[in-house]
């Protein structure tokens, strides 16, 4: 069985009822968590020695370990400088051991998840840049996404980009800034849009070029340890895509290298490449809780708070 978009926003709404007390920030932090662990997983055996990628005059470099240096870019004075004070754009070292990972942070919930994600993955020795394009309007529309980013700058000294760059080519650059600062990272975190979202995304909204160039990166080939391709890691449901539908048919769509799922998969999960690596995580219901709404529990290992489900899981196909 596959949750649909109905089932999923009741589980939601009863978790933070009277009857569970559930709040917010716990679910968010639970699941922003299990996101880390995830791709920690899966691609913690990454060292982060790596040649340029395709489409950058500079690639990525690890020129020190000790992360970020100067907090946030929402002063830079040019696209082209995002990026540089973590040492993302510096090429003078090639022999670090960094894991950079970009972690593109969308306007609602599934944003925060990324934030917390974010956290995480730099306790767990990654090296995250965030990239919030609404974050003046979505610190002011929910103040605890403000109490996350600090948390990032302040303890952890994690960049946070909060401007949307130009997605327009440049005379004589192969790229806009925008997929040329995508471009550097060989990890994309995508926690762009949740199961709320219902597609088309809106022409000349703030994500509609975040999206696209997404999509483009995709089919970038780079000169990598981990292959020949960008790792995008969607959570929840692959951004762009509708949580019961899929994606949009005869539309170009994102195909995330992995996914990791919140609670239990959507019904989009049956749309997923059989290339797409599968986790689920958000481990905060028991299993009596998922037999009365209908579902198997998923069999969670010992303390873990991420399962990785078989290459032909059959729940996937129903």
């Amino acid at each position: 069985m596959l949750l649909n978009s109905i089932k999923a926003a009741k589980i939601d709404a009863e978790l933070m009822s009277s009857k569970y007390g559930f709040t917010l920030q716990q679910l968010m932090e639970l699941a922003g968590f299990s996101v880390a662990q995830a791709i920690n997983k899966e691609y913690g055996h990454f060292d982060g020695k790596r040649g340029a990628s395709s489409g950058t005059s500079s690639g990525t470099s690890s020129g020190t370990s000790s992360g970020t240096s100067s907090g946030t870019s929402s002063d830079t004075s040019s696209d082209t400088s995002i990026g540089e004070s973590s040492g993302i754009c510096n090429n003078n070292n090639n022999s670090g051991s960094r894991k950079d990972i970009l972690v593109i942070v969308g306007p609602g919930n599934n944003g925060g998840d990324g934030l917390v994600a974010a956290r995480h993955l730099a306790l767990f020795g990654w090296t995250p840049v965030v990239y919030y394009p609404t974050y003046e309007k979505s610190i002011n529309k929910q103040p605890f996404y403000l109490e996350l980013c600090e948390q990032l700058e302040s303890m952890f000294q994690v960049e946070i980009v909060k401007k949307l760059l130009s997605s327009q080519n440049k005379p004589n650059f192969p790229q806009s800034p925008q997929l040329s600062f995508f471009s550097k990272f060989p990890f994309i975190l995508d926690c762009v849009f949740g199961f709320s979202f219902k597609p088309p995304i809106k022409s000349g909204s703030t994500f509609e070029s975040v999206l696209q160039d997404m999509i483009t990166l995709q089919k970038t080939i780079v000169n990598h340890p981990i292959g020949k391709s960008h790792k995008i890691v969607s959570v929840d449901i692959p951004s762009g895509w509708h949580v019961d539908q899929g994606p949009i048919e005869n539309e170009p769509f994102l195909k995330p290298s992995m996914l990791i799922s919140l609670t239990y998969p959507k019904q989009c999960c049956k749309f997923l490449p059989e290339s797409t690596v599968h986790y689920c995580g958000g481990r905060f219901i028991s299993d009596a809780f998922a037999k009365e709404y209908g579902f198997e529990p998923i069999p969670y290992k010992d303390d873990l708070q991420v399962y990785k489900f078989p290459s032909k899981w059959a729940g996937q196909r129903d």
